[in-house]
């Protein structure tokens, strides 16, 4: 997830080369339908994320608040 789309773009060119792939890649844009919390939300019931890599500038709703509980 990133709020960068020049830095989701040099990361997608860079998997490619690598044959690298990904169960999500999301730019959040304008966020006018989801948000950092309804994305972490999501991936932290999804089974199969075994990991969540996050790229943000700023944070104006309370994704600074959340908490991941899986262990």
């Amino acid at each position: 997830m990133s709020q960068s789309g020049a830095l989701c773009t040099a990361i997608l060119d860079w998997a490619l080369a690598k044959d690298i792939g990904f169960s999500y890649f999301v730019s959040l844009g304008n966020k006018a339908d989801v948000d950092e919390v309804d994305l972490l939300e999501a991936w932290e019931e999804d089974q199969n994320s075994r990991a969540i890599i996050v790229y943000m500038r700023g944070c104006a709703t309370a994704a600074s608040s959340w908490r991941w509980r899986g262990g």
